[in-house]
């Protein structure tokens, strides 16, 4: 009996009696079956019947039971009659309302809602108690004094939500995680908290106004999101050394909150985490911080003291807000430091009304919902400062209708323009950003006509969805995917190419291009579309004579009655019936396929009849459906995903032909579902469910009759875990946010390990993956803060995106020969990374976007000889990095690669290389020399950016043109050569003040370039240098200080809106022969002699115009 607890399958108990004759007659001594059963064989002399699920039933030779499973007080009270024991009683609604509010002594759980909207005004939870359910006291107004079980381990979602007439609570210490626990609980002024607390979670004392006070336990990591927003006496905050995060606007709007101590190992501080804190008066951010987002000290306009890590160059390390810089920078000058700023955030804050938006040039970002719903701008530039556009900045601009991009643009993230319904204009340079990110056009309904840039790669989903009144759109030939429901409701359309370096076209792109008439497209060696389609673009394909034959059947192609076309074989997409209240499907045999999900929750089906040609079922296919009796499973099947049985608790019989094995991922309560099916289940995979009903009967953290472990079957509990070798692989999310996580033993038989496995282990501290594992998942060891040792397996080929990003604490690492692949921001933000070696002969092909990005303290870094291509931002901010060799295998360098790369000095670049991206060396401020190969062909703009200690560079001859801000700011450059040969004249474009530095050192430069940096500040009247022979794009655009500007005879170009929406005294002076873009002018206003500037372009014939409108009483508009 001592060992039955460590035993949780049949082979358990048989191998115990097969090891030792004296163990012989072991089993005929349980009393009880220690494990859920179908008969007596295994136990012969068992006097009760344990029954474990719900859908188990009594043997009839066992005289009484015992229910291990979940049952309400009403049906307790009834199996006590029949003297049934129960272990686990809940506490229910209807309980209540029946029994009364005094929780009986026994119960071990409050049910979701029990007391919800109650009159109770006091409550004292038995210790018996160990689990309360969602919202169990939410709304009880009257509710003053609460007396919590000594056994609670978390308290849920809502529990005591909007007790109004709470003002005290103690929470046991027993308590380790609090989740909404009191949302709007307007009366409470004092809580104390659990010593052995560690997360607090979102909205958990949203809203409580009187909260005045709070004491944190030693014991607590994470803050959550809007943990505490709205606690408006709150006055001073104390945190641990033991918070490693605090997540957005965790202390939004506690306007009394004057002192905050940050924790000395804060890993994390979220957005607006202290957004409208009005009274703060100083904010410290340590040291240990490396990840902080712009915005989280908005409107905190009283902080009189500010202290931050800078950089080499003198800038704060962390991003900031436009508003946030100036009250920072304020701040210190009271004290006399200097301090600086990089990638300042805009956000209109105050809603311009401009129909022009401005915004500064001092501003590299452009924030996340900068100017979402913004009704009044109609147009706008986003100038040349600006390298990224984040999520949703422009959503909902509705009157929106122009957009200028510029060349240093890197990233238009989601939604930017969704719902930019009258966006009629997008200006995009063909340099640009290299994603045409999700939604990002979505929902623009008078978008006709746009050009992607040649430089993008990938288009993500649903990027031009409901662009109803697309006609035109280009797709350039480096683009090699295409995401699903790309140009969905297109009902404009006619004609499309799709590039034959495309590698991916998601499903339903098409879906609705009912105007569409030509459609060139890659097709497989058979001259079939090699990608999945759904019907009813199966349909527009082969009226256009295309062939298809990966057709799936979506949500999109099946009417009310749910029928399924039988025309052509058809998989059945994930999700398709999922709900669905039909009782009984009948499935036509022209389905080959069973999607993931397709007929989970369908809690009114009974049977399900599947036709023989279906081959393969997805995972959690059939799961939740509880009322599923009896499933015919197909011969030919080859595949049923994972947990497809998962909550049929009904079902009772299986046809699967004579096979009595199944070999396909079940969980352990499936399995014995299956075996009351007369099926044998010998992959067993530990789920959730698994662990909420059986946790106190199985007693080992990993059963070890499993394979494999389910996703969140952990928590914030688990501290130790020794993973036994019974388990081959470790699933995505396993032990993702186990918190308290402090050691791992991976054993040698685990050969796979999933999505995020151990993301979110904060006190994980060293892990080692076993030898056979060939590829690490994206997002592994993400946000392992004090990860300090991880040794890779020599098989290792891949390391995915985001594997140990935030690891702040990882000082070195080793990479094996076979790695080819390092994936998107696998070391970002791992600050503290020194060294990185890379085996002998290593197979090193790829390393991808921010790889290395803000690896502060990376010193050395020798590539293999291998690697061909560097992603944009690899390097960016590694400021102790001296030196580096880029190898002749080396093809391409992205953006910004090494941007502020402080310490670099010694670059060598081998002969190979063939394109380098717009500012890839910017600001790398020790660079004196450079000599670019010849074999690089394109140069991108911004590359020499602020070099200012540069003073040799030595450019490609295979060059044929240069960005006008090449090598701006290379305020030391003494000598330029191209190829071997020194240069007397810049052969490329330069902007005006650049062009005065290469001329003081004796070199000519024909192709001078007016931009808006050249533009003397505080200067009312501009006169155009002789010797310029191009007014810049956007030049003077929505420039509000200059009252004149002089144009000189060499003008020989006055770009895209250069004066657009500027205002001016005198109208400047167009030189003959000057070819003016018919945007230059437009929205411009005059204060006086308007008749005159436009009689000027009348009598003036060789300058050459478009179209001069007639409303010019209102505006100049030349267009």
């Amino acid at each position: 009996m001592v060992i039955a607890k460590y035993f949780e399958y049949e082979s358990d108990f048989i191998n115990i009696i097969c090891t030792c004759k004296k163990n012989k007659n072991i089993l005929e001594m349980f009393h009880y079956n220690p494990i859920p059963i179908l008969s007596t064989t295994l136990f012969p002399n068992i006097e009760t019947h344990y029954l474990y699920f719900p859908f188990d039933k009594k043997l009839p030779s066992v005289k009484l039971e015992a229910i291990c499973y979940e049952v309400t007080y009403s049906q307790f009270l009834e199996f006590q009659k029949e003297k049934i024991k129960c272990f686990k009683i809940t506490y229910t609604q209807n309980d209540r309302i029946k029994y009364g509010n005094i929780i009986p002594y026994g119960i071990n759980k409050i049910g979701e809602h029990c007391f919800e909207e109650s009159d109770i005004k006091e409550i004292v939870i038995p210790n018996s108690v160990t689990s309360l359910g969602n919202n169990c006291f939410a709304h009880c107004t009257k509710l003053s004094s609460v007396q919590l079980s000594s056994n609670l381990v978390n308290l849920p979602f809502m529990c005591f939500s909007s007790c109004i007439n709470l003002t005290t609570m103690v929470i046991p210490d027993s308590v380790q995680s609090m989740d909404a626990s009191f949302f709007n609980c307007q009366h409470l002024q004092s809580i104390t908290l659990s010593t052995t607390l560690k997360y607090i979670g979102c909205s958990c004392f949203k809203f409580c106004v009187s909260l005045h006070s709070i004491k944190f336990p030693s014991s607590l990591h994470c803050i959550g999101q809007n943990a505490f927003n709205c606690c408006i006496l709150l006055d001073k905050i104390l945190l641990p050394d033991s918070v490693y995060k605090i997540d957005e606007e965790a202390f939004s709007k506690c306007s009394t909150l004057s002192s905050i101590r940050l924790s000395a190992d804060l890993a994390e501080i979220g957005r607006n985490c202290f957004k409208n804190c009005h009274s703060l008066r100083e904010f410290i951010i340590p040291p240990s911080v490396c990840l902080m987002e712009a915005g989280v000290l908005t409107n905190c306009n009283r902080i009189e003291f500010f202290d931050a890590t800078q950089d080499k160059n003198g800038d704060f390390i962390y991003e900031f807000t436009q508003h946030e810089s100036e009250m920072i920078k304020r701040v210190c000058q009271i004290y006399n430091k200097k301090v600086g700023f990089y990638n300042i955030n805009y956000i209109d804050e105050n809603q311009q009304t401009e129909k022009d938006a401005i915004i500064d040039f001092n501003c590299s970002i452009i924030a996340k919902e900068a100017f979402k719903d913004n009704k009044f701008i109609e147009s706008i530039a986003i100038p040349p400062s600006i390298i990224h556009c984040d999520n949703s900045c422009f959503e909902n601009c509705t009157s929106l209708t122009s957009v200028y991009i510029p060349t240093s643009l890197t990233a238009l993230c989601d939604s930017a323009f969704e719902g930019c319904i009258n966006l009629k204009i997008i200006d995009i340079p063909m340099c640009s950003f290299e994603y045409v990110h999700s939604e990002v056009f979505k929902d623009c309904s008078s978008l006709q006509h746009i050009q992607i840039p040649t430089s993008v790669h990938t288009m993500c989903d649903s990027c031009f969805e409901n662009c109803i009144n697309l006609i035109e759109l280009n797709i350039p030939n480096g683009v090699t995917k295409i995401g699903e429901t790309c140009f969905i409701n297109c009902s404009s359309m006619t004609g499309l190419t799709i590039p034959s370096s495309v590698e991916i076209i998601g499903l339903e792109c098409f879906v609705n291009c009912s105007s569409l008439q030509s459609l060139q497209i890659p097709l497989d060696s058979n001259g079939n579309y090699k990608f999945p389609i759904s019907y009813n673009e199966y349909l527009l394909f082969k009226s256009l004579g295309i062939h298809c034959n990966n057709i799936v059947l979506t949500q999109n192609d099946i009417d009310e009655d749910e029928n399924i076309p039988i025309d052509v074989p058809l998989k059945l997409n994930n999700e398709l019936f999922r709900g669905s209240n039909e009782n009984h499907f009948i499935i036509p045999s022209n389905v080959i396929e069973i999607g993931d999900l397709c007929f989970g929750e369908c809690f009114q089906l009974t049977s399900l009849e599947l036709p023989s040609s279906i081959t393969k079922i997805g995972k959690e296919a059939f799961s939740g459906s509880s009322q599923l009796k009896e499933i015919k499973i197909p011969s030919k099947i080859s595949k049923i995903g994972s947990f497809s049985f998962e909550g049929c608790y009904n079902l009772t019989h299986i046809d699967f032909g004579n096979r009595k094995d199944y070999p396909f991922t079940v969980s352990l309560i499936c399995s014995y579902i299956l075996k009351r099916c007369g099926l044998h289940c010998n992959n067993l995979c530990y789920s959730r469910n698994d662990f909420l009903l059986l946790n106190k009967i199985y007693s080992s953290h990993i059963p070890y009759f499993a394979s494999s472990c389910c996703n969140d079957v952990y928590n914030y509990q688990l501290e130790r875990c020794i993973i036994p070798t019974t388990i081959t692989r470790i699933c995505s999310n396993q032990f993702f946010d186990c918190v308290s996580l402090t050691y791992i033993d991976i054993p040698s038989s685990v050969s796979k390990i999933g999505r995020a496995s151990f993301a979110n282990c904060y006190s994980l501290k060293e892990i080692i993956f076993p030898p056979q594992v060939i590829k690490l998942k994206d997002n592994v060891c993400m946000s392992n803060y004090l990860l300090t040792k991880v040794i890779l397996p020599t098989s290792l080929t891949r390391i995915g995106n985001y594997s140990f990003y935030s690891c702040r604490s990882l000082q070195s690492i080793k990479i094996p020969k076979y790695v080819q692949f390092i994936g998107k921001a696998c070391f970002n933000r791992c600050t503290s990374l020194k060294h990185i070696k890379f085996e002998q002969n290593c197979e090193l092909s790829h390393l991808s976007f921010s790889a290395f990005y803000k690896c502060f303290t990376l010193e050395s870094f020798h590539l293999p000889t291998t690697v061909s291509r560097i992603d944009s931002f690899c390097f960016f901010k590694c400021e102790n990095l001296t030196s580096i060799t880029l190898p002749s295998s080396l093809k391409h360098l992205g953006y910004v690669v090494f941007k502020r790369c402080f310490s670099l000095q010694n670059i060598i670049i081998e002969n190979g290389l063939l394109d380098i991206g717009k500012g890839c060396f910017s600001s790398c401020t020790s660079l004196q020399s450079i000599c670019i190969p010849n074999s690089v062909s394109r140069m991108e703009g911004g590359c020499f950016l602020h070099c200012k200690s540069l003073t040799s560079l030595t450019l490609s001859s295979s060059l044929k043109t240069l960005h006008v801000a090449c090598i701006d700011g290379c305020t030391s450059l003494k000598q330029i050569y191209i190829g071997n040969k020194r240069i007397k004249e810049y052969p490329f474009d330069i902007s005006y003040k650049q062009s005065l530095i290469l001329n003081s050192i004796g070199i000519n430069t024909p192709h001078v370039i007016f931009t808006s940096h050249d533009i003397p500040p505080n200067q009312s009247n501009i006169e155009v240098p002789n010797g310029v022979i191009v007014i810049d794009d956007n030049c003077f655009r929505n420039n509000r200080k200059i009252d004149t500007v002089t144009i000189n005879d060499s003008i020989k170009l006055i770009g895209k809106y250069a004066f657009k929406s500027s205002i001016l005294l005198q109208p400047p002076n167009i030189p003959n022969g000057c070819v003016v873009d018919p945007t230059a002018f437009e929205d411009m206003k005059i204060v006086k002699n308007k008749h005159d500037f436009l009689q000027q372009f009348q009598n003036n014939k060789s300058t050459q115009l478009k179209h001069i409108p007639n409303n010019v009483e209102d505006q100049c508009s030349i267009a």
